[in-house]
């Protein structure tokens, strides 16, 4: 399927972007659906209109980037389920060494440690911020920077990867 849309004029690149780009469309609206029926199910945002609005920013540049990251998988190894288990064998443990279900404080020593350190405890803090009283530079810093650093990570090894895979 790659092959087919390498000869075509549009860039290489443009084949990944699109994709990531669809996914976040995608996203943005169940992110739409599940706000608009929590608000008609009575659900408040203390943090305000802009908390909220910055909060779910937050999640869609957190999908991008888990877009992204799905995408240099799915280079990576051979076949849909190879990709799906990639990204499930690393996303699992994160979700459950984070502050996603209990407080960070709660966790024994180094688990506490291992949370402190987790790009989704980061996240998961400045979206709480963000829709409970309104997030601050210091909450929201440590998820944007997660966010950027595997961004820059990801979507140079996905472009690379896909560069290699088709032909010039």
């Amino acid at each position: 399927m790659v092959d087919r849309f390498a000869t075509m004029p549009a860039g290489v690149a443009a084949l990944v972007l699109g994709r990531t780009a669809g996914d976040l469309i995608r996203a943005g609206a169940a992110v739409a659906i599940m706000i608009g029926l929590g608000v008609l199910l009575g659900l408040r945002f203390p943090g305000g209109v802009s908390g909220a609005v910055v909060g779910t920013g937050l999640l869609l540049l957190a999908c991008w980037v888990f877009c992204w990251l799905g995408a240099m998988t799915a280079l990576l190894v051979r076949g849909t389920e190879g990709a799906q288990y990639g990204v499930f064998v690393v996303l699992f443990p994160l979700t459950f060494m984070s502050s996603a279900y209990v407080p960070a404080e709660s966790m024994p020593g180094p688990l506490r440690l291992l949370a402190a350190y987790n790009p989704i405890t980061a996240l998961v803090d400045a979206v709480r911020a963000c829709f409970d009283a309104g997030a601050g530079a210091s909450t929201l810093l440590p998820a944007v920077v997660w966010l950027l650093a595997l961004t820059a990570v990801a979507l140079p090894l996905t472009l690379r990867r896909l560069h290699r895979r088709t032909p010039s």
